[in-house]
């Protein structure tokens, strides 16, 4: 919840709740390009808070719940991407694809 001040003077709160899974099916939606994939993870752990892909985001091992993170996602893309932002420090990446597009 946020005040809404107008003139100095305090005239109501505003909020809003989005589930994480409007944030996967926007995710999955609104790609920057055709194969782009869009993560949002905790900063601190890792963690994934929504990916674009149900499922993935979170599994079962053992009869537990287990949230995936940055390092253990089942996508070998941002496993990558994680991997070279440890090496490097670098938060921007391209991935090229072989000649054949695949």
């Amino acid at each position: 919840m946020f005040p809404v001040i107008q003139g100095g003077e305090f005239i109501g709160c505003i909020g809003a709740n989005v589930t994480l899974g409007l944030l996967s099916r926007f995710l999955e939606r609104h790609r920057v390009s055709l194969n782009s994939i869009t993560v949002i993870a905790d900063r601190t752990d890792g963690q994934i808070i929504a990916y674009p892909e149900k499922g993935k985001e979170v599994r079962t091992i053992r009869r537990h719940l287990k949230v995936a993170t940055l390092s253990t996602i089942a996508d070998a893309k941002v496993r990558a991407a994680y991997h070279d932002y440890i090496q490097t420090g670098k938060d921007s990446f391209v991935f090229k694809s072989p000649g054949d597009g695949a």
